[in-house]
């Protein structure tokens, strides 16, 4: 087999690896919201245009796809290690916002969870999100190598090496079990 073939064999078998049985679904998702949006947005009192609503949403849709997919070609390893950094500069930005946040956006729908820069505005606990999911993991599976919970101390030690925002999770995840 010559190198282009092999190459080619690759490509393919990276090409298959996406899972499009799940990419089928959230294309289905997208289009959906999207009437959905159209919809809800048209019968809006808001005097912004439905079909600039559905296109700026369509633009944060492909944003996040191209995210994913980059994503997706990252090693466990990398992502491992960038999870903390993410995890901890979240936890700052659900701080921050506390003190921070758009007081435009406040008046006008009344929430404090928003930070605008500029016309831009979004909740940092949309960032946080897949950071605390990974956060979560990565300390599941380093209790995990360590084998078994057999004493009380092992899930204390468990409860210490997590930040103090998981513990809650944890222990409605061992009541679960």
């Amino acid at each position: 087999m010559d190198k282009r073939a092999v190459n080619s064999v690759e490509t393919n078998d990276r090409i298959c690896d996406y899972g499009w049985g799940i990419v089928l679904c959230l294309i289905l998702l997208f289009c959906l919201s999207m009437g959905a949006l159209y919809f809800a947005s048209s019968r809006d009192l808001n005097p912004t245009s439905p079909v600039k609503t559905v296109g700026l949403q369509m633009i944060w849709y492909l944003l996040g796809s191209l995210l994913a997919s980059l994503i997706m070609h990252v090693s466990e390893r990398q992502l491992l290690q960038w999870t903390t950094v993410g995890y901890y500069c979240g936890l700052a930005g659900l701080v921050l916002v506390l003190f921070f946040y758009s007081r435009a956006y406040f008046i006008q729908t009344g929430a404090k969870s928003w930070f605008a820069i500029g016309p831009l505005t979004f909740q940092p606990a949309e960032v946080m999100k897949p950071f605390y999911i990974l956060m979560m993991s990565r300390l599941l599976v380093e209790d995990y190598h360590r084998g078994l919970h057999e004493r009380a101390q092992d899930d204390w030690r468990l409860l210490r090496s997590c930040p103090r925002s998981m513990i809650f999770d944890i222990l409605l995840c061992k009541k679960r079990v």
